[in-house]
């Protein structure tokens, strides 16, 4: 899950999440929740402010989840590849996520009895 909002998920990833999202609730009532564990990139300046943050966490909850969440700090290893197949230019790069910016996330996800388990 990577952004909870269609048109921020499509500008970002350049395909639907609606799909994505479907599943994820279906998977959700059909097999038992110890089984699921969600793992969210962390993206800074797409996927880590506040509103963002709050409405994964609202999605995860109205799903049912209550388990720990696998968050994926963002880095750029791929760009190598991409450059090697002559897509260097469609690689977004991003900031990486700083100290700060880490511990207001875990305790966002903290804070509504979600276990934020960092590089899970």
């Amino acid at each position: 899950i990577k952004h909870i909002d269609p048109k921020k998920h499509l500008d970002g990833t350049g395909v639907d999440n609606q799909l994505i999202l479907e599943n994820f609730s279906k998977i959700m009532e059909k097999i038992n929740i110890e089984r699921i564990i969600p793992r969210l990139p962390m993206i800074p300046c797409f996927n880590t402010d506040a509103n963002s943050l709050n409405s994964t966490i609202h999605y995860l909850k109205q799903c049912g989840y209550q388990g720990p969440a696998h968050l994926l700090p963002y880095h750029d290893w791929a760009f190598g590849k991409y450059q090697r197949i002559g897509r260097g230019d469609s690689f977004r790069r991003s900031p990486s996520i700083t100290e700060g910016e880490k511990n207001r996330i875990t305790n966002a996800f903290e804070d509504t009895g979600i276990v934020p388990v960092w590089n899970g």
